[in-house]
């Protein structure tokens, strides 16, 4: 396959991956919402490792870690929203 072919598929996962994350994003509003009126703290560690195991137990061995390197970046970006959610 060609490099162009190989960036046209990116270009069209990410076309897809982009309204799957910003369903997330949109869940986790949700979730600082409920959290914010329960005084529920942001950061639930055990379900972030539970995550963390469930993405790397799910791929291929060999991107097993790089893809717990993308959950990690992806809730710190939730926590994040989260936080500025319940801050208002």
């Amino acid at each position: 396959m060609e490099l162009s072919e190989i960036r046209q598929e990116i270009n069209k996962t990410d076309s897809e991956l982009i309204p799957m994350l910003e369903k997330r994003m949109k869940l986790s509003r949700q979730v600082a919402l409920y959290k914010k009126a329960r005084g529920i703290p942001i950061l639930n560690s055990a379900r972030e490792q539970e995550i963390l195991y469930s993405a790397a137990a799910s791929v291929d061995e060999d991107i097993s870690k790089y893809m717990v390197e993308l959950y990690k970046q992806i809730m710190r970006v939730s926590r994040e929203y989260q936080a500025e959610i319940i801050e208002e």
